[in-house]
């Protein structure tokens, strides 16, 4: 039976090793600007999708962003555009914490979506991983020396329990400082 069991896992894996070989070789055939097209209107549709949490100059705001950040200016062609699901844990982080604040956003050559919180000293970087997870990164300065820490494949609604022990991170998400 366990032999039969470690057959079907081998062959599970390899189909969906396949599958995404597949996808990404139809994801290249596309030039870079179709590609960010894509992924610019998929983000902007899914946002349309949860236009109820957002202010409407939250969200203009936030489509200005993803014009300036999908410009092919500044991608390479192997660059792949912000995924589907890091944007979708992205965008359930921001309806979960309610930022004031938009986060500066960077993206990884991997597709992840990057939001970035700076005020004065105090940093937060979270990187969204597909299926609500994120890596995150924060320091902060406490009687002239910096603390930091970091979190890797954290669910997204915990990272705010993780670095509430270490500084008042909702300060970087308020407009009234």
């Amino acid at each position: 039976y366990s032999r039969y069991a470690n057959d079907v896992t081998k062959i599970k894996t390899n189909l969906a090793k396949t599958i995404q070989q597949s996808q990404l070789k139809e994801n290249h055939k596309k030039n870079l600007n179709e590609r960010l097209y894509d992924s610019r209107a998929n983000c902007k549709i899914k946002t349309s999708q949860i236009t109820r949490y957002l202010s409407t100059e939250w969200r203009n705001g936030l489509f200005i962003q993803l014009d300036s950040l999908m410009d092919e200016e500044n991608w390479e062609e192997i660059d792949s555009p912000i995924t589907d699901e890091s944007f979708t844990s992205f965008l359930r982080f921001i309806t979960y914490e309610k930022p004031d604040r938009r986060p500066g956003l960077g993206s990884t050559s991997s597709g992840n979506i990057l939001a970035m919180w700076t005020l004065g000293s105090n940093r937060l970087t979270i990187e969204f991983l597909a299926k609500d997870r994120a890596r995150c990164v924060f320091s902060h300065v406490v009687n002239f020396f910096r603390e930091s820490g970091a979190y890797d494949n954290i669910e997204i609604t915990e990272i705010s329990k993780f670095i509430a022990t270490l500084f008042e991170y909702k300060r970087l998400f308020s407009n009234d400082n």
